[in-house]
Order: C-alpha cells, then structure tokens, then sequence
C-alpha cells in the first residue's frame, strides 16, 4: 500500500521502497482510484528521484499529473507540475523546465497568498528554479533579474534559506560575467545564510520546498 511504502521510504533500502511503490501503483490504477493514483505515482517518482533516476522518476511525476487532469480544480496542480520540472532541471531539459515553472507562477499568483496553502514557499521555489533555468540557457540578464526579485520577496518574508539560495545563484551569475569579486561575495553570503539550515543534505525538490541545487553548483 501507499502507507507501507511511505515507512519504507525512510530507510536506506530504496529498492524496497520503490518495490511497495509500484504495487502501490497498480493497485490505485486496478481500484480505478484517481487519488491514490497521484499519490502513489508521486511517491514512486520521490522514491526514484532519490536514488538519482531521473527519467524514470519522471515518469512517475507525470502520470500523476495526468491523473491530476481528470479531478476539476485540482490541489494537486501545482505539486505534480513542480516534480515534473524539478526533474527535468536534473535531465537538463532546461526548455521544458522553465516553460512548467513559468506556468507554476502563473498559477500561483492567480492565488490568494492568505487562504492558499505554502504559499511563499511554492511562489519562492519556482522563482529560485526559474533562475536556474534561465541561468543554464545562458540567459544570465533575466536569471540575475529574476533571482534579485527572489531576494526581495525572501527578505520580505525573512525567509533565510531561499535567500541564501538566491545568493548563491547571484554568485555564478556574476562569475559567468567576470565579477569575481561580487560573485564571492553572494556565494559567502549565501554559504553563511545556509549555515545554521541542517536539513538540505539529499532534499529533493517538490512543491513546497527548496531546490536542491544542480551538482555542478556550489551548495
């Protein structure tokens, strides 16, 4: 079941975990169960991601969001749309990438930030990936302009961690464009607000919480 599959997933066995994900699965699509079906698509697709299987995970992400299509108004809209582009950031599918986090913000500033749910984390964590992907397609003008707009908002909210985050973006940013000085500056800044956060060691990326940022960069 999903639930047995969830408590796996907490130990290092990912193997087992991705086994109980996948009776999960067909169990939800034999019920004919749309919900169960998100969950446990998104749970194989986490459980996938972990392990570093992109395209498999992938996979995953986006039957769920197809499940996700059939239920009107779905909350689940924008979980299933960030997994999907979170991982095509991993593939490097950088296009299709910012296309979903541009569609992401799209939806949620249609939101009412004080009745939706995680509001600034999702909105903070599609513009950080934004950024990123911006970056990647050599477009660093509207990168470093969409990740200056991220630093506001996180400063807004004293939100410390996609702050520093945002840093460290700026960093590469202004190491692209031979501004070594400046860029150590953000990437100090960035390491030091980063500091005192104990939890990003193997996060993933899915809505509601911070990117992880790609291994060629400096976490």
């Amino acid at each position: 079941s999903s639930a047995a599959s969830d408590v796996y997933k907490r130990q290092p066995d990912y193997i087992q975990t991705i086994r109980y994900g996948n009776l999960s699965v067909k169990l939800a699509t034999k019920l004919q169960d749309t919900l169960q079906g998100i969950s446990s698509n998104t749970l194989l697709g986490n459980s996938l991601y972990v392990i570093g299987d992109y395209d498999e995970s992938l996979k995953s992400y986006l039957a769920a969001k197809e499940l996700s299509n059939l239920m009107k108004d779905s909350p689940y809209e924008i979980l299933c749309l960030t997994n999907i582009a979170n991982t095509r950031l991993k593939l490097r599918q950088f296009k299709d990438a910012l296309k979903s986090f541009n569609t992401i913000l799209t939806i949620v500033k249609e939101k009412d930030s004080a009745t939706f749910p995680y509001y600034n984390e999702t909105y903070l964590s599609a513009v950080l990936s934004k950024g990123l992907a911006l970056s990647e397609l050599g477009r660093v003008e509207e990168a470093e302009q969409v990740n200056n707009e991220g630093i506001q908002f996180s400063r807004a909210i004293k939100d410390k961690k996609h702050e520093g985050f945002f840093n460290i973006n700026l960093g590469h940013i202004y190491y692209r464009k031979g501004r070594y000085h400046k860029s150590l500056g953000f990437l100090k800044d960035g390491k030091d607000m980063l500091r005192d956060f104990s939890d990003l060691e193997n996060n993933k990326s899915v809505s509601y919480t911070h990117l992880t940022l790609p291994t060629k960069r400096i976490v």
